[in-house]
């Protein structure tokens, strides 16, 4: 009778946090939304260090697979991350962008009017302000 057993693997933890694509190539990008652009891609099968993360840790902040000294953000729906993760600190968040601008404008008594501007940003940031216009 021939017995055969396995041979255990053994996988290393990381010393650091690192994360890694879960299926594909991943979008590297400038904020914590779709809506910001893509600086660089994390290649499926590669890793690249964790240096900060959203508060709710739906975002990881890591170092730009392609320019090791900058930084970008990588959802955490599309990679794995490795390593001790209890200590990665809540990273400053990017500049808002607009995505959305609409700006109502209705003519009041002669010469004057009155304005409305909405701005809404990624995360679902919006702001609305109220303002008159007079001619001299």
């Amino acid at each position: 009778m021939l017995l055969v057993t396995a041979t255990p693997v053994i996988i290393a933890t990381p010393s650091i946090p690192i994360v890694t694509p879960n299926a594909v190539d991943v979008n590297c990008r400038s904020g914590t939304d779709l809506a910001y652009s893509s600086v660089s891609v994390l290649a499926f099968g590669a890793s690249t260090p964790v240096a900060g993360r959203t508060a709710d840790a739906s975002w990881w902040y890591v170092q730009d697979p392609a320019n090791p000294a900058g930084y970008c953000w990588v959802s955490s729906s599309v990679v794995t991350i490795a390593g001790p993760t209890r200590a990665i600190p809540v990273a400053a968040l990017p500049p808002a962008i607009a995505t959305q601008v609409i700006m109502n404008v209705s003519a009041q008594a002669a010469r004057s009017y009155s304005a409305a501007l909405h701005v809404t940003s990624p995360n679902d940031l919006s702001a609305t302000k109220a303002f008159q216009i007079a001619e001299p």
